[in-house]
């Protein structure tokens, strides 16, 4: 449905979200890329329009918003009187019956230490960067820029290890990435700024590029990938890879400074180290925000 209402209870009072069917999450041109076992490339562009990721509010709450995969009962988060909550569906129901807890209690399930990882390019074409920090030295053009909408087209990249994770499945890597995709769309909304998935490939046969516990090596290596490449089949701003692979140091994702106004160094590397979604999400939107 293009849109959805869902009511329950929640300290005794009703709550009503208001949910509408998130038409920013794939661009026109979307394709999949995967792998035979004898490695030949194998692309198709699905129809991914009539899909289940809702953004929304919660009625009467004007400062609230809701981030939901309604895709088998609800599961995403919401923001209900400034407090933030998740909500997703019990098990062994019918559907019908949720969960709803605070995002807090969530984060204290992983209380290990996280780092992200920063790269400092040093290359000759840094001027693109020069120019964009320029933009906001008049306060007229930073109001200006800022209330004009933008467009990143993002192309997501799952090696082996995250596609064995998922039975093998691109039906469910497709899932995985929407979801955390309808979290970064949300994020980045408040800026103006619409992150849409551009295409989404699977190393289903084997890794293009060496990845191993150096989160430096690894994102310098997808850099050299995307760069040599991606671009000369498929146009984008910025390329993600998710990966299985555990970082040295506690690192969970890394991105080179600068690098969204770079096209040798347009990337970002993110470990899928956690079930739920919003986490990945959230490194993910700080990667891309480098």
């Amino acid at each position: 449905e293009a849109t959805m209402q869902y009511e329950f209870q929640m300290n005794g009072e009703p709550v009503v979200l208001h949910l509408e069917r998130n038409k920013g999450l794939f661009t026109e041109d979307y394709t999949e890329t995967h792998y035979a076992p004898d490695g030949r490339e194998i692309t198709t562009s699905p129809p991914v329009q009539d899909h289940c990721y809702y953004h929304g509010h919660i009625q009467n709450d004007a400062d609230s918003n809701a981030v939901i995969k309604a895709c088998d009962g609800l599961n995403g988060y919401f923001k209900n009187n400034g407090e933030m909550y998740i909500i997703e569906p019990l098990k062994l129901s019918d559907g019908e019956a949720h969960a709803v807890f605070k995002y807090e209690s969530l984060e204290k399930e992983d209380e290990t230490p996280k780092t992200c990882g920063v790269i400092h390019y040093f290359g000759e074409s840094d001027e693109p960067i020069k120019k964009t920090s320029k933009l906001f030295v008049n306060p007229e053009k930073e109001e200006e820029y800022f209330g004009i909408e933008k467009y990143i087209e993002l192309y997501m990249v799952i090696d082996n290890l995250v596609y064995r994770k998922y039975s093998r499945s691109i039906g469910k890597v497709r899932m995985r990435i929407s979801e955390i995709l309808n979290y970064v769309n949300s994020y980045y909304q408040a800026l103006d700024i619409y992150v849409l998935l551009v295409g989404l490939e699977v190393w289903s046969d084997e890794d293009k590029i060496l990845i191993n516990g150096s989160s430096i090596d690894s994102a310098k290596s997808f850099a050299k990938w995307r760069y040599s490449d991606l671009l000369k089949r498929k146009m984008n701003d910025n390329a993600q890879l998710l990966t299985g692979i555990h970082f040295d140091a506690g690192v969970l994702g890394i991105a080179f400074i600068g690098g969204m106004c770079n096209d040798f160094i347009s990337v970002g590397v993110v470990q899928d180290n956690s079930i739920q979604a919003v986490f990945i999400a959230a490194i993910m939107t700080h990667e891309l925000g480098h």
